[in-house]
């Protein structure tokens, strides 16, 4: 895999993204379903449009990613872009570090990480003091709430990514991913000559996202399952898989299910059958 140094690399539609891979993903056998679903969409490629990216693990949500921040113009030849990429946990963090350590040449990109394991360049990566930042969703909310000037972080970064944006749903940390959110919506588009970071959610299908839609976020998936999903509730006891849907009218006995996949979803279950 060849390193990017600091070039005047721009993406700027669906055939320079292939291009830009052929030569710096080796080997490089094409996009996947959903990436050259998303990549042709216009909307992927405006700078001030925020998205939530839906599409199961291993889909390549990561390499949209790191084509967005390719396709930010960049202001001077000697300023890189700015990107904060931000994790629920430890174990992702460290592996996104890595991540950005074998893809970025370190002689032109500074790339830091925060965590409670790591917290040398916070004042840095604040400031946005730095090109690529790796960083802890619990670190970021501390730093809104503490530091009278923490929102500063939106306008220093261009590109935020909110990695396993499903926590929203999370009874633990579900409050930290809202707070951030809301607080990066209060603030205006621009500050002076700076523009507010462009956000970029990355999270499964299943994911509730309906509610970000009044902050200005378009959800973009492309989710070919290739069987239907069943939302019920299951009653054990009497046998039977009763529709949450009281509209519809299948009660499957509960012995005769030959598959099926439980998801314990508040007070429902869902049940993926074949």
């Amino acid at each position: 895999m060849k390193k990017i140094a600091r070039e005047n690399i721009y993406l700027s539609g669906y055939s320079s993204a292939e291009r830009f891979c052929q030569e710096y993903r080796m080997p490089f056998e094409g996009f996947t379903e959903l990436q050259m679903f998303i990549l042709q969409k216009k909307q992927f490629w405006e700078d001030g449009q925020n998205l939530i990216i839906k599409g199961m693990p291993g889909s390549g949500k990561t390499l949209l990613t790191e084509i967005a921040y390719l396709s930010i113009p960049q202001k001077r030849a000697d300023v890189c872009r700015k990107l904060l990429y931000l994790l629920p946990y430890r174990a992702l963090l460290n592996e996104k570090y890595d991540y950005f350590l074998k893809r970025y040449d370190r002689m032109y990109y500074r790339i830091y990480r925060s965590s409670s394991d790591y917290s040398d360049n916070d004042e840095k990566i604040i400031e946005g003091d730095c090109d690529i930042a790796i960083m802890i969703y619990e670190k970021l909310d501390n730093a809104l709430r503490v530091f009278s000037d923490g929102t500063q972080i939106f306008y220093n970064y261009d590109l935020i990514v909110m990695d396993e944006f499903s926590l929203i749903s999370s009874l633990e940390r579900g409050s930290i991913v809202n707070n951030i959110l809301w607080r990066y919506a209060e603030l205006p588009e621009s500050e002076g000559d700076r523009k507010k970071a462009r956000i970029i959610a990355l999270t499964v299908p299943e994911c509730r996202t309906a509610e970000y839609n009044q902050l200005g976020f378009l959800t973009v998936s492309n989710d070919t399952r290739p069987v239907k999903l069943y939302e019920a509730i299951v009653q054990a006891d009497g046998g039977l898989v009763i529709p949450r849907d009281a509209g519809e009218n299948w009660p499957i006995a509960y012995e005769k299910l030959t598959t099926a996949v439980f998801r314990i979803e508040s007070r429902k279950q869902i049940i993926e059958r074949k």
